[in-house]
């Protein structure tokens, strides 16, 4: 079993280049090495992101955001996951609007790889 941590804990230290950096150097030393990436600031491009997770081994199984917010960025989502390696793309925080699985499901975007908990 591989045990993660979604980086969105470190939400307050994922805020520029350098402590995106500093933050996947300590889940090594942690013995950290699977994540799911959420809430990295938008500032911090996607290509450092990526570039940092492999420089410390760091393997990121899924990117997850709020579903809105998914929606709306949708390309960054997906070229995140694309580019840390994930198989996910994860959403939470499902407006009660669609909270009915045959409304959500209208989406085409989301025919690939969608994971979701109610």
């Amino acid at each position: 079993m591989k045990i993660g941590i979604q980086i969105s804990s470190l939400k307050p230290l994922l805020l520029t280049v350098e402590q995106v950096d500093l933050a996947f150097a300590k889940m090594q030393e942690l013995g950290f090495h699977v994540v799911q990436t959420q809430w990295v600031d938008f500032s911090v491009p996607v290509d450092n992101i990526a570039a940092s997770a492999r420089n410390h081994g760091i393997e990121s199984v899924s990117v997850q955001d709020f579903y809105d917010t998914v929606v709306e960025k949708f390309d960054y989502y997906t070229g995140l996951n694309s580019a840390t390696g994930g198989t996910w793309l994860c959403v939470s925080r499902i407006p009660e609007r669609l909270k009915y699985p045959e409304l959500f499901l209208m989406d085409e975007r989301f025919d690939v790889c969608l994971f979701l908990t109610f």
